[in-house]
Order: C-alpha cells, then sequence, then structure tokens
C-alpha cells in the first residue's frame, strides 16, 4: 500500500470538504483518478469500511483514489442535515443534493493531477450522486454506480413492505408448506401472523397495482411516483456523450429488481441497450452492502477489471 495523506478542499458554497487522498503506487502508477462517493448519510469509510478496503486496493493497483465526506458528515464542514424524515433525506440524496460537492471533489482532482482521467466511484445514493454530477461535467471519464436505487424511498420501503421485499416473503411461504416445522409453529401459536398477515395484504396490492409485472412500459414509467426521474434524465444525456458506465449490484437487493424492472428491460424494449459503453453485472450471493468477504473480493477485481477494459491507459 502506498502513500495516504489528508486533504481539504471547498465546495461551491464554501464549506469545507475533508478526506483522503490514496496516491497511486509509483512502481506501476496510472494516470486515471477514482472519487469516491458515498451512500446516504455514512461518511468516507463507507459500508463495513467497504471503501477504504476497495480504495486501498486500487492504490496498490497504481489507482489514484479520493474518498472524502459530504458536507455536513464527518469531518467535513457546512451546515449539518436537519430534516427529520430519512425518506425525505435518502430522496433528495438520489435526486442530486450532493452532486455539488462531487464536482468540488472533481475541480480539486482536476487541479491536483491535470492530466489524469476522472472516474466517479458511487455506493448507493452515492451512485446516483455521480451520475447526476457527471452528466454535465465532461471532465469526468467515466462511472461506476454500484447499487444505487432508481425508485425512491418510502415508508414502505423502510418497513420491509416495498414489493421486492414482499416477494421473497411470500415466496419463502411458499416454500415452508412443504416443511412441518413450519406448520408446528404455526398452528402452536408460534407463528408471525401479522407479518404473514401484512405480507399478503401488500402483496394483493402490489399485484393490483402490475408491480409484479415483467417490465414497466412507458405509460408505467410516466404514471410511477416513486420513480427517480432525475435519474433517467442524467443518465440520457451522459450516454450521448459515449463515456463508460458501470452498473454494479447485487443479486438479493431490491434495488436490482427495480433497477431490472424499470431501467434495464425497458431501455432494451426501446433498443437503446445493449450498449457498448454500458455494463451491468450482478453478483450472485451478495446483498446490498456487499457485506461477506467473497463478494468484496469479487467487487475489487470487477471493478480493477472495468477499468482496464473500459479506461485503458494511453502510452
Amino acid at each position: 500500500m502506498d502513500r495516504e495523506e489528508c486533504v481539504d478542499f471547498r465546495n461551491a458554497d464554501g464549506s469545507i470538504l475533508r478526506g483522503i487522498l490514496h496516491h497511486g503506487a509509483a512502481a506501476n502508477h496510472k494516470k486515471t483518478a477514482l472519487i469516491c462517493l458515498n451512500t446516504g448519510l455514512n461518511d468516507m469509510v463507507g459500508w463495513h469500511r467497504i471503501q477504504v478496503k476497495v480504495s486501498r486496493f486500487l492504490a496498490d493497483a497504481g489507482y489514484t483514489v479520493l474518498r472524502f465526506d459530504d458536507t455536513g458528515i464527518g469531518d467535513s464542514g457546512g451546515e449539518e442535515i436537519n430534516e427529520k424524515s430519512i425518506v425525505k433525506i435518502f430522496a433528495s440524496i438520489e435526486r442530486g443534493m450532493f452532486a455539488r460537492n462531487a464536482d468540488a471533489a472533481a475541480g480539486y482532482m482536476n487541479h491536483e493531477f491535470p492530466k489524469h482521467r476522472l472516474v466517479y466511484l458511487g455506493f448507493c445514493g452515492g451512485g446516483l450522486t455521480a451520475l447526476h454530477s457527471a452528466a454535465h461535467n465532461r471532465k469526468i471519464a467515466g462511472v461506476v454506480d454500484i447499487g444505487g436505487p432508481i425508485t425512491q424511498p418510502s415508508s414502505e420501503y423502510l418497513e420491509k413492505k416495498d414489493p421486492w421485499e414482499v416477494q421473497r416473503s411470500m415466496s419463502d411461504y411458499g416454500a415452508k408448506m412443504f416443511r412441518l416445522g413450519p406448520w408446528v409453529r404455526f398452528l402452536t401459536g408460534r407463528g408471525e401472523y401479522r407479518n404473514i398477515l401484512w405480507n399478503i395484504v401488500f402483496y394483493m396490492k402490489h399485484k393490483i397495482k402490475g408491480e409484479y409485472a415483467e417490465s414497466s412500459t412507458s405509460t408505467d414509467m410516466a404514471e410511477a411516483n416513486n420513480l427517480n426521474m432525475r435519474f433517467f434524465q442524467s443518465f440520457d444525456t451522459y450516454i450521448r456523450s459515449r463515456r463508460p458506465i458501470l452498473f454494479y449490484f447485487a443479486d438479493t437487493d431490491s434495488a436490482t429488481w427495480g433497477f431490472k424492472k424499470h431501467f434495464l428491460q425497458p431501455y432494451e424494449s426501446r433498443g437503446v441497450l445493449p450498449n457498448p459503453h454500458v455494463t451491468f453485472i450482478e453478483v450472485e450471493k451478495a446483498n446490498h452492502i456487499f457485506a461477506g468477504t467473497e463478494s468484496q473480493e469479487r467487487m475489487k477485481h470487477d471493478l480493477l477489471e472495468w477499468l482496464k477494459r473500459a479506461l485503458p491507459e494511453q502510452r
């Protein structure tokens, strides 16, 4: 692992943003720098230190990496976020609340490394921040979106009653019908009656609304009130520039379910996808936060291979 240093820079509002800069190993130094963008209200460490692990891995491979705290979070300055509703905070982030911070980070890295190409590496909400900023910032050569949800959070999401979670629960019930243990617990009063009832109610509700259709039509998308339409606008702008983007998702994640239904399938039906500049990777047996060691190791190597392929070093 090569040198790491504390850095700071200011965003357009004058707030100081503080972070850690990982210098690429000198032995195989690359002229490509990555900027980590955080999920939700997390700091620059990320889920179970995933951003530290990935940054050090890529730095060892020769890439320079910056990770930093957003305004009002961790070591950075700026006003604290006073909104009490976590749903509203997440929705604001996913619509671009931190895009100015990403712009500032890109400006700082461009100043410090003017000959380097810049790539955004966004986790969850940070993946959307990456796309919103890159759509209008042509200094960004590529984007990695790791599990960025394209449906806005809601109370159903927080209560684990969104369509994907309910569908998984109903599938589990179906599998348990042919096992003795669950029936014994149910008949002896140890079953989770309230959860079962609510899952059935929500399943019927989602079924009636057509949530379980294989894909969204253009009419469905226009009428949906929980889709993040800003995502689609930013993607359409970004992809017209023919810059590469990697969508990296976990197979046991509601964000993946929504992404495939509302984005991949409709865009394929319209002929927009497949596109040589768009890569989609779905990691089996991984959850939203890539908590398992195996999925973390795969992420590191998948990111490295994509960088080599999509943004090869110029000689």
